[in-house]
């Protein structure tokens, strides 16, 4: 049974890494998606993006909620998400 995990927002910036592997089944790099972006409706700038990261294998899927609208900080929280998931050993 797959769950969806809903991941903090990522306020400071840091140095830019590539995508860790799926924390389940530690074969593939992710697909980052964006899902939606939130405006502000008086200066039409994002305000929030939410990203949604599903791995192609085994379909383990999660959902990043960002400020503004900067996929290397969503890709700085799945990095964070990988490695403090816990494994299902099978």
């Amino acid at each position: 049974m797959h769950h969806t995990d809903t991941v903090r927002i990522a306020t400071n910036p840091r140095k830019w890494r590539r995508p860790a592997p799926c924390p389940a089944c530690r074969k593939s790099r992710p697909l980052i998606l964006t899902l939606g972006t939130i405006y502000n409706l008086r200066t039409r700038k994002p305000v929030n993006t939410i990203y949604g990261c599903i791995c192609p294998n085994c379909r383990h899927k999660c959902i990043l909620h960002v400020d503004g609208k900067n996929l290397n900080k969503a890709i700085r929280l799945w990095n964070h998400h990988a490695s403090h998931h816990q494994r299902n050993e099978q």
